[in-house]
């Protein structure tokens, strides 16, 4: 469970004995890169949807048979910018993903608003999803990631009947972002 050298020896009738040494490490940190990115709207809003491809370290060895699982670790609204909604709860579920050969996982993001979600909001509203990842194995977190969700509903200067509406999500300092024009009456 902790960093060290395990040597194990054999040994076989009509076989000279044997030995191997191996150097256990455990997780360290995590780190994320962009995978595929799906924005869309609607006539009733709008959505994002993305990949992050998410590396173990040290990636020296190899943590293939380990389950990673990010847990909730709680939501923080930004005092400054408040959403004008309940927040959905984090709800990051409960499969430990084994990382591939590269050490690596894939993390999901999602973010779904509908325009009648944010019709009092006139501005920017902030909040972060705390995720602790850990290993399943060990039942240790590895790392404290946080995910933060900004929405923003502004007039259109040039078209009063029209509001410009934007989502992003940002974790492991990778950006997801998308765009839409909410139509008034």
């Amino acid at each position: 469970m902790e960093n060290n050298n395990v040597t194990v020896k054999a040994e076989a009738d009509d076989f000279p004995p044997a030995e191997i040494t191996f150097n256990i490490k455990k997780p360290t940190r995590l780190t994320g890169k962009k995978g595929e990115e799906y924005g869309k709207q609607s006539d009733i809003g709008f959505g994002i949807t993305g990949k992050i491809i998410v590396t173990v370290h040290p990636t020296s060895v190899s943590f293939a048979r380990c389950g990673v699982i990010e847990k909730d670790g709680g939501t923080v609204i930004d005092p400054k910018a408040p959403p004008p909604f309940k927040v959905n709860d984090h709800d990051p579920g409960n499969n430990g993903d084994p990382p591939d050969a590269r050490n690596e996982i894939f993390d999901n993001v999602t973010l779904v608003m509908l325009f009648n979600t944010i019709s009092k909001l006139n501005g920017t509203c902030r909040w972060t999803w705390l995720c602790n990842y850990e290993v399943t194995q060990i039942k240790k977190r590895i790392e404290q990631i946080q995910q933060t969700f900004t929405v923003t509903r502004t007039n259109d200067p040039k078209f009063p009947k029209q509001k410009n509406c934007s989502g992003t999500i940002i974790k492991f300092k990778v950006s997801f972002s998308v765009k839409a024009i909410e139509q008034t009456l």
